[in-house]
């Protein structure tokens, strides 16, 4: 009961004012007749005047064809007027939401209840008497506040119902997502298995490859560690070829060594020669001490009458000062 309650107060199109009704989306529905509420939704409640942007929505509406009607729940003292400016038939008194009065505007407009939409802004007037025959119903907002003081009351349960229907519809559309979701997730065993196998031979062969791969590595590896081993490997005649090469480099080196040596020993010999005091005596000098033994290099460090040695390249002599004479000065340029 409430799924078919909701069904019937549920609008099928909602839109902010009657200029705003898609017309040709009408056409795309097959709408070819239109049932216009009057009140807040033509003119203002209680008004007889029409907007300007409501006069040329009726004039395309006639353009392209569609059959208009107005419906008000008031006499016709209030509905008169207003059809009279726009040229349309109408029905008053019409106690919507009674299914009586959408049968009499439907048999004025000459359609069917599939090519019929009802236009209005009260949901438990205009929507509900529309769906009750099945026709297409559009919603749309009120054009004043002012309004009647019990419909002021239907107002707010038409809130209330307007805001269950919307969180109905989030929930449901919640669910038709989470449904979805499943049905995507849903598979046919024979899919499934399919999936799984091509699963097993993706595995499969990579398991191969990795074991391919691998296999080839290790024989890579036991090939340089053969060569590693041969390598190592002891071999007499080998090593005795090395030890015979390295004898020979020895000898030569320890021979190259010796001779450069004894170069370095004659010609320290020679040095030491030259340096020798005796050989210096050979060549007409002498060697001058005193008593103490300390040799004279200086006139200064002997005394008139002072007895010194003298030591020759061969033999010595003793002798005693008699004079000294002061240094030379050194000549200069």
């Amino acid at each position: 009961m409430l799924t078919r309650l909701g069904r019937w107060l549920k609008p099928d199109l909602l839109v902010n004012s009657l200029p705003e009704v898609p017309l040709e989306a009408l056409r795309e529905k097959g709408i070819k007749a239109l049932i216009v509420d009057l009140d807040n939704t033509v003119t203002c409640w209680n008004s007889p005047q029409v907007g300007e942007a409501a006069r040329e929505w009726f004039a395309r509406a006639k353009a392209k064809g569609f059959a208009l009607c107005l419906s008000s729940n008031n006499g016709l003292r209030r509905g008169a007027p207003v059809a009279a400016s726009l040229g349309l038939p109408l029905v008053c008194h019409a106690g919507k939401p009674r299914r009586r009065s959408f049968r009499q505007a439907m048999a004025l407009l000459g359609s069917r209840p599939a090519e019929t939409a009802v236009i209005g802004d009260q949901i438990f007037t205009d929507i509900l008497g529309g769906k009750r025959l099945g026709l297409y119903t559009v919603l749309v907002r009120p054009l004043s506040p002012r309004e009647f003081v019990t419909t002021r009351l239907v107002r707010r349960l038409e809130r209330l119902v307007v805001r269950l229907g919307r969180d109905m519809q989030r929930a449901l559309e919640t669910r038709m997502q989470h449904l979805d979701h499943l049905v995507k997730r849903l598979q046919h065993p024979g899919a499934r298995i399919a999936q799984h196998r091509m699963q097993l031979d993706h595995l499969a062969s990579r398991l191969l490859q990795a074991a391919a791969k691998g296999l080839e590595g290790r024989r890579w590896r036991l090939l340089h560690l053969a060569g590693r081993l041969a390598a190592a490997r002891f071999d007499p005649a080998r090593h005795r070829q090395t030890l015979s090469h390295l004898a020979g480099r020895l000898v030569r080196a320890a021979a190259a060594r010796m001779a450069r040596e004894r170069e370095t020993l004659a010609r320290l010999t020679a040095h030491l020669v030259h340096l020798n005091p005796r050989a210096v005596l050979e060549r007409g000098y002498s060697i001058v001490q005193n008593k103490e033994g300390k040799i004279i290099t200086d006139s200064r460090q002997i005394t008139v009458g002072e007895a010194l040695k003298l030591t020759f390249a061969v033999g010595g002599a003793e002798s005693r000062v008699l004079a000294t004479r002061p240094p030379t000065p050194p000549e200069t340029d």
